[in-house]
């Protein structure tokens, strides 16, 4: 009997002096929003499944989620990017897929807390077994890292400022959105989290500017490029440019008539001047200077366009029949492009365009000033902002996985753009 107690007791002891392994999520607390994630969970029982699920909530409390199923290795561990899920909402290793195969719900959240503002989204990973949560994390992904200013501008411009704090003689760069209108805050705010000045600038479609974008002048961009000069933190010699949609075509325009801009990302380009967007209510140019229009493709309405209601067949014959006059002299600026499109584009042919833009410029001995970035597959969305869902996106062309890949690609090719293109060395 006593012999039988000494081993309970014994027993009981290296039970208690075996430690358990806790579940853990190992993932940033904290990161840009354009950094690639690894994303691991360890802890777990061997050979078991679980379900990984991920969920974000928009400003107007809408959930976005994603989840799959995986099968812990040998370890106990679960590794996104090399791991294939069983199940779920995306089918490949992939480390980034738990954000771009994200779809809208119609849940609500339980707190306020996690709602996406302009400055950060909130993710909540979570792990669970059956029923049983074993595991929960928040990654906060950053718009705008910290010690990154940020100003509303309503000194004769419409827009918001970003600058590093202390930081001086720094290059700038004016971010132009597109026919949506108001201010591409999110990437003007992530740029500036690389070591930039940035102004997020709206020309159209915000309070004390014209609702749609028809006849804006292109004095608009030489006001923020004159701003930008004056601010303090600003190398007056180092402005770029970047625009996407009808703010690259806005961007390439503006950067061909002002010397004062060094250097041009174009995403999802045009190469001619086109119509204004006005609900077909008139037909003008998008831009006009010195209060006269500018030359621009008149809308050519074709029978595809008219099956299909595609953007894109109605842009191609508009393009092919662009009086010359509509070209824009992208020879005439006075610095690099960096085009950025992707072939798969369905509101109008910006791979085609990119290529009529860097044709051009060789031909007028500007061979060394332009680069371009044409990705197969991916869509009009090919330079938004990394690590978001893609797949309300690729209406516009390309595949939720592809265009994800291609907005990396092309977040990485900007940022070293501007840099090796605006930033002095010392």
């Amino acid at each position: 009997m006593i012999r039988l107690c000494v081993l309970a007791v014994l027993g009981a002891l290296l039970t208690v002096a075996v430690p358990v392994r806790a579940v853990e999520i190992l993932a940033p607390a904290d990161t840009l929003q354009d950094a690639e994630l690894d994303v691991r969970i360890i802890g777990l029982a061997p050979a078991a499944p679980y379900d990984v699920r991920s969920d974000f909530v928009t400003p107007g409390a809408s959930i976005w989620r994603s989840r799959a199923t995986f099968v812990a290795d040998r370890d106990g561990t679960i590794d996104l990017a090399t791991m294939t899920p069983t199940a779920g909402s995306w089918s490949t290793p992939d480390a980034q897929a738990f954000l771009w195969s994200m779809e809208r719900t119609r849940d609500v959240p339980a707190t306020t807390s996690v709602l996406e503002n302009e400055d950060r989204s909130i993710v909540t990973v979570t792990v669970s077994r059956d029923t049983l949560v074993v595991a929960e994390r928040r990654i906060v992904l950053l718009k705008r890292a910290y010690g990154v200013s940020a100003t509303e501008i309503r000194d004769g411009l419409v827009g918001a400022f970003y600058a590093p704090y202390g930081r001086r003689a720094l290059p700038a760069v004016i971010v132009l959105g597109g026919s949506e209108g108001g201010m591409l805050r999110d990437r003007a705010a992530l740029l500036a989290s690389h070591g930039f000045a940035t102004l997020a600038l709206a020309y159209f479609g915000a309070p004390g500017l014209p609702d749609e974008l028809d006849r804006i002048p292109v004095e608009t961009v030489d006001r923020a490029v004159a701003w930008l000069r004056a601010q303090p933190p600003v190398d007056r010699d180092a402005i770029g440019i970047m625009g996407a949609s009808k703010g690259a075509e806005l961007a390439l325009v503006a950067a061909s008539r002002n010397p004062a801009i060094h250097a041009v990302v174009a995403v999802a380009p045009s190469s001619v001047v086109f119509a204004s967007i006005t609900g077909g209510r008139v037909t003008s140019s998008s831009w006009t200077a010195a209060g006269k229009e500018l030359a621009y493709a008149p809308c050519v309405e074709s029978d595809a366009f008219a099956k299909s209601h595609r953007l894109v067949d109605l842009y191609e014959p508009t393009l092919a029949a662009a009086p010359a006059a509509a070209v824009i002299p992208v020879e005439r600026i006075h610095g690099p492009v960096l085009l950025v499109a992707g072939t798969d584009d369905a509101l109008w042919p910006s791979a085609t365009m990119a290529r009529q833009i860097a044709e051009r410029m060789r031909r007028m001995g500007q061979r060394e000033r332009v680069v371009e970035l044409t990705i197969d597959g991916a869509g009009h969305h090919v330079g938004n902002v990394p690590n978001r869902p893609t797949r309300d996106s690729v209406r516009l062309g390309g595949t939720p996985a592809g265009l994800a890949g291609a907005q990396f690609r092309s977040w990485r090719a900007i940022v070293g753009f501007f840099d090796e293109a605006l930033r002095r060395k010392r």
